[in-house]
């Protein structure tokens, strides 16, 4: 064999590994196995079942869906002012909050607690923001809520269609003739924030019932658009789903004790935030092995994380939304928040 041809076959060896994936810990994913571990979750496709990878960290993904102009109010910049009567933890939060997004452009909102302790931090708290891609925790409630009903199981097969790839993204696992598992469905969802995933499992649930699904857990402002029994705002809320920062921390709250719908729906959820694979922004410094289980959103000027980083001393819940910020400011800001945020509260 010629030197060029080596040489080609080396490259499409390496072209190989960088598609299929490795397996390998990525920092900022979970530091379990890429791929569901659990021998039930099982996959029926007329190709290979895929390896997860992580989508790369330098270039902000624009969900298709996202076609409305969000135009960002007075940026509401996070100050270090301490509320009467905050512990030193809170007003250590909040220096640091400060210290890490306090100059970026853009408005953010924020929402830390300290579960066992209770000791919380607030910025905006009530303020609605884009959710992006965190409205996939609305579907996968709703799925769990309609599973639990008994409408479907989980174990019911999905046919992924032509139709299912519309908003499919350039690093897309699921293809067009597979069939997946609902709960399979739900892997593919929050731990690769799959569209396609999004659109199949649609064909169960609508828009309407999770923002039913929401209120009745008490998040009367995390809503999808579009719903026709919903009330019109006037403004990007019409077009975009969106969330306030204190609801974040009740549905996270709500699962970490095991009361979202019951203890086998709430173990459920927390397993695929757990393995969440997207890891370029509050978990990705984060100390080897230590999890978060969180979900990431993206659009065109929000850059959103929210979950549990589970600690040595504590578990920290730490949920941060943005509008109108730079994508790669704040996604470097949002890394180096979560490790001082995770060293505060673990000291």
């Amino acid at each position: 064999m010629s030197r060029s041809a080596i040489a080609l076959a080396l490259a499409v060896v390496l072209v190989a590994a960088v598609v299929i994936g490795t397996g390998a810990y990525v920092p900022g994913a979970s530091p379990d196995a890429v791929e569901d571990p659990r021998p039930e979750a099982v996959l029926s496709s007329p190709t290979a079942e895929p390896t997860a990878t992580i989508r790369p960290t330098s270039t902000a993904t624009a969900l298709p869906t996202a076609t409305a102009t969000v135009t960002a109010t007075a940026s509401a910049r996070p100050t270090a002012t301490v509320a009467p009567g905050a512990s030193a933890k809170e007003a250590l939060y909040r220096e640091i909050v400060t210290q890490y997004l306090g100059n970026l452009p853009g408005t953010f909102g924020v929402a830390i607690k300290d579960l066992k302790t209770g000791e919380t931090v607030l910025i905006n708290p009530d303020r609605p923001f884009p959710a992006a891609s965190l409205y996939k925790l609305s579907l996968t409630y709703e799925v769990l809520r309609e599973a639990k009903a008994g409408n479907f199981s989980l174990k019911t097969l999905m046919d992924i269609t032509e139709a299912d790839m519309a908003e499919a993204e350039f690093d897309e696992k699921l293809v067009p003739g597979m069939s997946v598992t609902i709960d399979r469905g739900l892997w593919f969802l929050i731990t690769l924030s799959s569209n396609s995933a999004s659109a199949a499992l649609q064909h169960y649930v609508n828009w309407a019932d999770m923002n039913e699904g929401m209120r009745e857990l008490g998040l009367v402002n995390t809503r999808m658009a579009g719903d026709p029994t919903e009330q019109k705002y006037g403004d990007w809320r019409d077009e975009l789903a969106s969330t306030i920062p204190r609801e974040m921390l009740r549905f996270f709250e709500t699962l970490y004790h095991q009361q979202l719908l019951d203890q086998a729906s709430s173990e459920e959820m927390m397993y695929l935030l757990r393995h969440q694979q997207i890891g370029d922004r509050l978990s990705y410094n984060l100390p080897e092995g230590v999890v978060m289980a969180h979900k990431t959103g993206n659009l065109s000027g929000t850059i959103n994380d929210a979950g549990i980083i589970f600690g040595p001393e504590t578990d920290l819940y730490v949920g941060m939304l943005s509008q109108g910020a730079d994508y790669e400011q704040t996604t470097q800001a949002l890394r180096d928040l979560g490790r001082a945020l995770y060293d505060a509260a673990n000291e």
